[in-house]
């Protein structure tokens, strides 16, 4: 298999970025945190550091270019470039030991980003509910997919059979970290999701959308299931995409 190439950005401790190249995202932020990284982030006083960004590559000549002229930019011109660039995740299978960050991020969505469609109080009530012990339950009867920036968890999708069925599935617990919505991590979940056996088997897939996330999954072909009522009683959207399945 051939290596994917990196440019990635660092936010250091002292509130400086460093950009640099890698083809192991995750194993680069360690080296960097234990000071065996770059020159630059050596000192005590620029780490910790974190994984803001990143960018994918077919070539190291590509990646560095990227990386050389991120350097060269002014600090100001390097914040709006972080503000508005795409970034590019590693997605990998859920495990039990992302449960409490993985909490974490779906406690921030429900307070931050939901609670400014639906009622305070019930946002409160889910975050309660999505323990690191529901997730790890929950991951036992579906596919759970993790976005990561580094080491750090920006996104996480799920898809599982709709009540037990071969022939239908819904998709569960879509959530990107606040900070890093429209930055392409929902499409590179959802494309992974498109990728799994539960969705390419699926006749119909349902998802209960969020009043905010229904022109996302509109573009990936979903559409209300009942145009003349098509919220729950939880005010989710109930939406559905149909599949015609080969018979190869």
């Amino acid at each position: 298999m051939e290596s994917k190439h990196y440019f990635y950005v660092l936010s250091c401790k002292d509130g400086s970025f460093y950009g640099g190249y890698t083809t192991e995202p995750k194993r680069r932020v360690k080296e960097h945190n234990s000071g065996t990284g770059a020159k630059y982030t050596r000192p005590a006083s620029r780490r910790p550091v974190q994984m803001i960004h990143s960018e994918v590559f077919a070539t190291r000549p590509e990646a560095t270019k990227a990386e050389y002229h991120f350097k060269k930019l002014p600090r100001k011109q390097k914040e709006r470039y972080l503000r508005t660039a795409k970034i590019a995740c590693g997605i990998r299978a859920f495990e039990d030991s992302d449960s409490v960050e993985l909490a974490h991020l779906l406690k921030r969505n429900f307070l931050e980003v939901n609670s400014q469609d639906y009622p305070m109080d019930q946002m409160i009530d889910l975050a309660e509910q999505y323990t690191p012990a529901k997730l790890m339950d929950q991951a036992k009867s579906a596919h759970v997919y993790i976005a990561e920036l580094g080491d750090t968890i920006v996104g996480t999708a799920a898809i599982c059979p709709y009540f037990d069925s071969a022939e239908e599935s819904i998709i569960l617990s879509f959530f990107v970290l606040p900070e890093y919505q429209k930055k392409a991590v929902g499409h590179q979940l959802m494309e992974q999701l498109e990728k799994d056996s539960f969705y390419t088997r699926a006749q119909r897939i349902e998802v209960p959308a969020s009043r905010t996330a229904k022109e996302f999954y509109e573009h990936f072909g979903f559409k209300v299931k009942k145009p003349d009522n098509p919220e729950d009683e939880h005010g989710y959207i109930r939406m559905e995409k149909h599949q015609k399945l080969s018979n190869c």
